[in-house]
């Protein structure tokens, strides 16, 4: 199984699910809330977030999230590409699980050239 992981504004496709307490109004796709972390966490340091993420979310509520992946899902939060994010904790979290697990690419347009 192989899982992808993105956030909102950079991903496009139908294979998006947030892993978000709460999700943009225009998304439709399904959520895996046991993978969110809980509100007030929200403006943590990173020093301080990630053993608190571990302690609320690893180990308590992320194995029942395992029963909800499919292969090819893209987990999707808020922070763009490069920002810290529990996405990474939870990819992280998932290749020591076994799970093949990394960030989304998109791929290059080809346009086609015209020729006169």
């Amino acid at each position: 199984m192989k899982i992808y992981t993105s956030y909102f504004a950079g991903y496009r496709g139908q294979s998006g699910v947030s892993i978000a307490r709460s999700s943009p109004r225009w998304f439709k796709g399904d959520s895996i809330i046991e993978f969110a972390p809980p509100y007030y966490m929200i403006h943590y340091s990173e020093q301080k977030y990630i053993p608190e993420f571990q302690t609320q979310v690893l180990l308590k509520t992320a194995k029942a999230g395992l029963k909800k992946l499919k292969d090819g899902m893209v987990l999707l939060c808020y922070e763009k590409q490069g920002d810290f994010c529990h996405r990474h904790l939870i990819a992280e979290w998932l290749r020591s699980q076994g799970i093949e697990a990394e960030e989304w690419q998109s791929q290059p347009k080809i346009i086609q050239e015209t020729m006169f």
